[in-house]
């Protein structure tokens, strides 16, 4: 385990080393592989790194797919920046599949719409219109070395269909490791906190080969000197994953005067994240939640020029909140729950995204 987890150190501290990089901020592709499409942890603002669990680790940090006990299914739906009209479906599961083993899939569809159709003789469109399409396909698997250690891997298929005769395909992978430690404070039953509030997590994620785009939509007819008319293919130039680097860490403290009683809980996180093609950027988020009835949450995410409107780069202020409601669906425990999550992320120019989400956990999250 520790050569493990030397060697993500390793991995991320030369990824340290070359994020941020403002000569290659906005060139890398497939940047959609950086929204995170679930209702409860963008409602963190994506800053619970430390403490993500279930099919939400899928785009945060893959070692939270251990922290089940069961069967954990999700489902969301976002309105992404609601003035530029676009949709994004995401669905996943989660199983534990032996005493320390878990495996997961997980599916990100994005939809821009019908977006007319357009060429150098139909300027004003006309000619019908085009729908493209940004979807990828995940599988994850995690092991967990001991209540306190697990880590996880993610292998992702990503397809990029801009119109039905020009698309990109490649793949990538994410890794990452949770450290869940016990503070003086942990005094709670261990059957409601397994005496665990202290919560650490570093996950690599989007590092993979280099996609291009092709197809028939990037050739042209064309008429040489000789008047033969040939069809040429205009060749796409590559492109590379936005890889990221998040370090995050939570506390849990317990908010009731008694310490046989675990009803008010208050999550303190903090996360950093490297980008290497985007600005880097350190948030910090608060979850407060009581029994397991309801819970609220709120992050702020910070980066440079973040706050002036002119020289920003990025379509969010920074600003994020949500809240879930838990529905017990087996009387005497939470064993077997149904969750309802949203998160709202404000945007000063494209408008808000809003995003609904739907868990069902059998087996009490641990």
């Amino acid at each position: 385990m520790k050569r493990i987890i030397l060697s993500i150190a390793a991995i991320s501290l030369v990824t340290l080393s070359w994020a941020g990089n403002p000569a290659r901020t906005g060139t890398a592709g497939a940047t959609e592989l950086m929204i995170n499409p679930w209702a409860n942890s963008s409602g963190w603002n994506g800053i619970n790194t430390a403490n993500v669990k279930g099919v939400e680790a899928f785009n945060l940090n893959i070692a939270g797919l251990t922290q089940i006990n069961s069967t954990n299914v999700a489902f969301s739906y976002v309105d992404y920046l609601h003035l530029a009209d676009i949709k994004i479906n995401a669905f996943g599961l989660a199983q534990k599949i032996g005493s320390s083993s878990y495996i997961g899939i997980s599916v990100f569809s994005m939809n821009f719409g019908n977006i007319e159709r357009t060429d150098v003789n139909n300027p004003e469109g006309g000619i019908g219109t085009f729908s493209p399409r940004f979807s990828n396909f995940a599988i994850g698997y995690g092991h967990k070395f001991s209540d306190a250690i697990s880590c996880g891997l993610v292998f992702r298929g990503i397809s990029e269909a801009g119109a039905s005769d020009v698309k990109a395909r490649t793949g990538g992978l994410d890794a990452g490791v949770q450290y869940a430690g016990k503070s003086k404070r942990a005094t709670m039953p261990k059957s409601e906190v397994k005496g665990r509030d202290i919560h650490l997590g570093i996950s690599l994620r989007n590092v993979g080969v280099n996609g291009v785009f092709a197809g028939d939509g990037l050739s042209y007819h064309a008429t040489d000197v000789d008047g033969v008319q040939r069809t040429l293919q205009v060749r796409s130039a590559t492109f590379q994953l936005p890889t990221q680097l998040h370090i995050g860490l939570s506390y849990d403290l317990r908010l009731d005067k008694d310490s046989g009683v675990y009803s008010n809980r208050l999550t303190v996180a903090g996360n950093f994240s490297s980008n290497a093609y985007a600005n880097n950027q350190l948030g910090l988020a608060l979850e407060y939640g009581y029994k397991r009835i309801f819970a609220i949450r709120a992050g702020y995410q910070y980066e440079d020029k973040i706050n002036d409107a002119d020289l920003r780069i990025n379509a969010f202020s920074g600003i994020a909140a949500g809240a879930s409601i838990y529905i017990p669906l087996k009387k005497g425990g939470s064993d077997n729950q149904l969750a309802f999550d949203y998160s709202f992320r404000d945007s000063r120019i494209l408008g808000a995204t809003h995003s609904l989400g739907i868990r069902i956990d059998l087996g009490e999250s641990e």
